[in-house]
């Protein structure tokens, strides 16, 4: 798959926290105290279904692949998150730099799951690139999650989802 429709992917994922966030708040009285884990566990599968899954080249094993992408991608969405909301436990971590922390720390974790998984070589330019690409997208996650629209925060996910997503096929055979 090319470069520029996998890019496409992770901005569809990443647009797509709006309605699913919009959805599960209209589910609020049903869900409870639980809506927040619903709409982080959606979001995380989205990603890992759009982003992730495409790594996985066609053989015996793609679907169990696919499903450890989906449930790795939920688990790294669920702690990166529930990091950064509480700034890090005892570290007690400024706002913002907790939600860029997170956004490095959910980047080099989506680069372990996907070497572990898919498997994918990792370079050191690679690791590097994810990192950058987590602190770009976590400081842009940042500012536009001080925003109360939900709309302006899709594009937080949408910074962070594009630019992990090119970290991990920047150069990859087959991308033309």
């Amino acid at each position: 798959m090319l470069i520029q429709r996998r890019l496409l992917l992770a901005a569809v994922s990443g647009m797509s926290t709006w309605p699913l966030s919009y959805v599960v708040e209209s589910l609020g009285p049903i869900l409870g105290d639980a809506d927040n884990a619903v709409v982080y566990t959606l979001i995380g599968g989205v990603f890992g279904a759009l982003v992730l899954a495409p790594l996985v080249d066609a053989n015996s094993l793609r679907r169990r692949r696919v499903i450890w992408l989906i449930v790795g991608a939920i688990f790294i969405y669920a702690l990166t998150v529930e990091l950064a909301v509480r700034n890090y436990g005892p570290l007690n971590l400024d706002y913002d730099f907790a939600v860029v922390a997170s956004g490095v720390l959910g980047a080099l974790l989506v680069g372990l799951l996907v070497k572990l998984t898919v498997p994918v070589r990792m370079s050191g330019k690679r690791w590097a690139y994810l990192s950058v690409a987590g602190l770009c997208g976590g400081f842009l996650f940042s500012l536009a999650y001080d925003s109360s629209e939900e709309l302006i925060v899709s594009i937080g996910y949408i910074a962070w989802q594009v630019s992990v997503c090119l970290a991990l096929n920047w150069g990859r055979a087959g991308d033309a």
